[in-house]
């Protein structure tokens, strides 16, 4: 496995040619409301969030997530969701981190669910 950074005024790399990955997070999620959820990750490792399969990094996240839809009749509007995450990753390895101190960039996604919603008896 070989690590290394993309910038020419900082070059750093690390080649690993046995290692043990272990992945680790913890993360607390608070709802206040059924349509804002605030949360805070910590992670170690390769993680499928943000900065996807990037082994021995280490992340910190918080911010809150909004479903501006959740009432709405059709499941196109009824999954939305917005996400402001505020982002800290660092990479020991190759001296290097990343920078996102307040949550003000949206990130968009839909959040199926697979339970098919009750029919109403009139």
């Amino acid at each position: 496995m070989t690590l290394s950074t993309l910038d020419s005024a900082k070059a750093s790399t690390r080649f690993f040619e046995r290692t043990i990955n272990p992945n680790f997070s913890v993360i607390v999620d608070w709802r206040p409301t059924p349509w804002l959820s605030t949360h805070i990750t910590t992670s170690y490792g390769t993680t499928f969030v943000y900065l996807d399969n990037i082994p021995r990094k280490y992340q910190l996240t918080y911010g809150f997530r909004i479903a501006p839809f959740y009432k709405a009749k059709w499941g196109i509007l009824r999954c939305f969701r917005a996400e402001f995450a505020a982002i800290y990753i660092h990479f020991p390895d190759v001296k290097a981190s990343m920078t996102n101190y307040l949550p003000v960039f949206p990130y968009f996604y839909w959040q199926w669910n697979c339970k098919k919603k009750e029919k109403r008896k009139l």
